[in-house]
């Protein structure tokens, strides 16, 4: 243990340490979620932004509102609040947002290079969207307790 861990006060410890665990877990569960479940037969890819989101927003249908654009928003909020909480050194604030975006895009190069999903531009918009409210939240909180 480092004399800094000697002075952090236990709880703060294990909250770090949970978050962190978190954080792994969910990003180990959206890997699963994009890259093994839920193929699509016919995937495209889409590289214009705001494509999709415009499209879902107008002429999509309740469900597709509701998946591709509140789903992906959902999906990263806790993943930013996690990376928040866990308070790395190097990954707090815009470059917890950044870690988070460059994750998303692995993702979404990932469901290219497969095959088998969407690689849309609009999803790793949407994620970073998400990422960057959960950090927000974790830190209103934060400054709260």
């Amino acid at each position: 243990m480092s004399s800094d861990e000697a002075l952090e006060p236990k709880a703060n410890r294990w909250r770090r340490k949970t978050a962190l665990f978190l954080l792994v877990v969910g990003g180990i569960g959206l890997t699963v979620m994009t890259q093994c479940l839920y193929p699509t037969e016919h995937p495209t890819t889409n590289l214009r932004p705001f494509d999709s989101i415009i499209r879902d927003c107008t002429v999509g249908s309740r469900r597709d509102f509701i998946v591709n654009f509140l789903g992906n928003i959902l999906a990263f909020i806790p993943m930013g609040a996690m990376l928040e909480t866990a308070e790395l050194p190097r990954l707090r604030g815009r470059s917890a947002v950044a870690a988070l975006a460059l994750f998303s895009l692995v993702l979404e190069l990932g469901q290219y290079l497969s095959g088998r999903r969407y690689a849309d531009i609009d999803d790793l918009i949407l994620n970073t969207l998400g990422a960057a409210i959960g950090v927000g939240l974790a830190r209103i909180v934060a400054s709260r307790v």
